[in-house]
């Protein structure tokens, strides 16, 4: 085939549905009116997802498929200097097609030595709740029918099994969507009756598309640990009305949650204290914050003059079902006469589980171009929130927060194994020591080398 018959575009593909959040999501608009971070919305205040956010996660998600390699930048187009190549993928931004709620969420960062929170660390957000829709067409121009057929079944696949987040703070549970409603079809311009349903805006006659999807390459481990509320538990948001409690469990529209940040912040916090008491080198030779993350310029002017290592440990927010809620009232006593304090009479309002913690959460921990020695330090942190020695959440020195650990899921390595509080194989022992002797190994795997490169100077290399 020539290069010009290869420039033609043969075939016109269609990916349409509605992408629903699964989550709270994050599109930042770059504005700070109502919070440290508004929300993008539209001229009639309603928010949207701009299309170059949208195809921006497709090329990403594209990127894990080792046979795309070197296939992206002629789908989705690059510019370097003089030389480029146009995009073939069109979008349109992604409106709403149903009501949006809009919460408004805080945040604040821990010292890890001292556990409270730190100086001028407390910050707030807009988010966009679970459950907006917002329509979607994506387009693709191709003239190459089997990369093609096959490259929109894998972006189909990927929305419809919710492996794609977009937005800010995708880590923490963030932005996570699902496809529905979805039809996948294309016109053959080499066929007439195409080009006239092209022309008169019909759909073409039976061009349903039905290949293998892309295989994604293999380097991340999923965690997926399953458990109950021990007791109670409190992530407190503070109410305005006098009439309520001083705090209470935070919410959304579709109930009580535990946020992701929550989560992630007691899993760092205990992994650094696993790291200083069984192998500090890890934390000395960076191979912490390259999984974690971390702020490396304190002093930047704003925002934008930043600079960080992007953490590689995603966590999910969990949607708590049957919450049972009870109004708990305290005081504050004064240590040395055993009086209660003036004005330090307050409530609560966490939520507690059922007596035989029969109500069961799931909380998947995913590591991307995971290591075993990364493998091995999240498990160690998982043993301390199975056996409840690490609680999630506030007001831990009262009891509140601690889990049940019910069974755990390791997908790593090509390799699947299941354990449950009844019973663990020989072989399932043998698997998990291997990653916790890597985590006490303290060579620096060839991945997290090419890691500090990118991100770390030569002094700190």
């Amino acid at each position: 085939m020539s290069d010009k018959k290869r420039r033609l575009k043969q075939y016109k593909y269609f990916l349409t549905g509605d992408i629903v959040l699964q989550s709270q999501t994050i599109i930042g608009s770059g504005d700070e009116v109502k919070t440290d971070s508004d929300i993008l919305r539209d001229a009639v205040g309603n928010p949207f997802i701009p299309a170059t956010s949208f195809v921006g996660v497709l090329k990403n998600q594209l990127e894990k498929y080792s046979e795309l390699n070197g296939k992206l930048d002629n789908v989705f187009g690059f510019s370097k200097g003089d030389d480029g190549l146009q995009s073939r993928v069109n979008c349109s931004d992604l409106v709403l097609t149903n009501s949006a709620d809009i919460f408004i969420r805080d945040g604040i960062r821990i010292d890890n030595e001292t556990g409270l929170v730190e100086d001028a660390a407390k910050f707030d957000f807009e988010t966009i709740d679970k459950g907006a829709s917002f329509k979607m067409k994506l387009e693709l121009n191709s003239d190459d029918k089997e990369v093609s057929d096959k490259l929109m079944k894998t972006i189909q696949e990927a929305l419809l099994n919710q492996e794609i987040s977009i937005g800010g703070k995708t880590n923490l549970g963030y932005g996570k969507i699902k496809l529905i409603n979805s039809e996948l079809y294309y016109y053959d311009f080499n066929k007439k009756e195409d080009v006239n349903a092209w022309l008169s805006y019909t759909k073409p006659v039976e061009k349903s598309i039905n290949p293998e999807t892309y295989e994604k390459s293999n380097t991340d481990a999923q965690l997926l640990f399953t458990f109950s509320i021990k007791d109670n538990l409190i992530i407190r948001q503070y109410n305005a009305d006098p009439d309520s409690s001083d705090a209470s469990q935070i919410k959304s529209s579709e109930g009580f949650i535990i946020p992701g940040n929550s989560i992630k912040g007691a899993v760092r916090a205990r992994a650094e204290r696993i790291c200083k008491t069984v192998n500090e080198s890890f934390i000395n030779n960076k191979s912490f914050d390259l999984l974690f993350g971390k702020k490396l310029d304190n002093d930047a002017v704003s925002k934008k003059d930043e600079k960080t290592i992007p953490s590689r440990i995603r966590v999910n927010e969990i949607y708590l079902r049957e919450p049972q809620v009870e109004k708990q009232t305290r005081n504050r006593i004064d240590r040395f006469t055993g009086s209660t304090m003036n004005g330090a009479l307050f409530d609560s309002e966490p939520v507690f589980t059922l007596p035989d913690h029969s109500l069961e959460y799931n909380l998947e921990i995913n590591i991307k171009n995971a290591t075993k020695a990364e493998v091995g330090l999240l498990l160690l942190v998982i043993k301390d929130l199975w056996t409840s020695d690490l609680a999630i959440g506030g007001e831990k020195n009262v009891g509140r927060g601690t889990l049940v650990g019910k069974s755990l899921k390791i997908v790593c390595q090509d390799k699947k194994i299941f354990i449950d509080d009844k019973q663990v194989t020989d072989e399932d022992k043998t698997f998990i020591n291997d990653f916790i002797s890597q985590f006490n190994n303290t060579e620096i795997p060839e991945n997290i080398q090419k890691l500090k490169k990118l991100y770390l100077s030569k002094e700190e290399v």
